[in-house]
């Protein structure tokens, strides 16, 4: 089964690739683990938002208030695109892969005319949402701060493919990319998902 969320794609050829840069963190997924103490990790929606305060690095932004997922997600990808436009990236493309409960992102690959490679990978001001345990329950802590490009790529694609097709990694899981094109500022899910068929008949004569 196939699924896309948008109308056209340029050829995979069009553009050399440069090498594949790899998620420099773990994927997890909210609510897919338990913490050593016993306490599984909440869905996205169950932290209570907490701005961090004086404690911040002096590379992080404090937030008066803080942005819905929506809002957030929005100001990231516009942050992603004007730093790719920058170094005359055509497109970036996030691929992810999972089956049997377990899944996560591959790495990030990006396509430019003229074939350079893109080094060093630039960094990007990007919205951090971490949930903490705090006075026994879950806090959502949003942070503004330099972040390196491959991860902000990989953050809000796998947000945006959890958003859509929640539990992909299940059973027989799936895989796709993620394709952030400059050229219309579109962000477009390739996904496939994967599954068992049986074919049953009964022939009574």
């Amino acid at each position: 089964k196939a699924t896309r969320l948008a109308f056209h794609r340029p050829p995979r050829d069009a553009f050399p690739i440069s090498p594949r840069r790899r998620h420099s963190e773990p994927a997890v997924r909210a609510g897919s683990f338990n913490d050593p103490l016993g306490r599984r990790r909440p869905e996205r929606n169950a932290c209570a938002p907490f701005i961090r305060g004086n404690d911040m690095q002096d590379n992080e932004q404090r937030e008066s208030a803080p942005l819905s997922a929506p809002q957030r997600i929005a100001a990231n990808r516009a942050a992603i695109f004007d730093a790719l436009r920058a170094d005359g990236v055509a497109r970036a493309v996030a691929s992810y892969t999972g089956s049997g409960d377990n899944g996560g992102p591959e790495g990030v690959q990006y396509e430019l005319p003229d074939g350079r490679t893109l080094e060093p990978i630039p960094e990007v001001l990007q919205y951090r949402e971490t949930c903490e345990w705090s006075g026994g329950t879950w806090q959502m802590t949003v942070t503004l701060k330099d972040w390196p490009l491959d991860d902000a790529i990989t953050d809000v694609a796998m947000e945006l493919v959890d958003e859509h097709f929640g539990g992909w990694e299940n059973g027989d899981g799936a895989s796709g990319e993620v394709v952030f094109d400059t050229a219309d500022g579109s962000v477009v899910i390739e996904h496939r998902a994967y599954f068992t068929d049986s074919d049953y008949q009964e022939v009574r004569l």
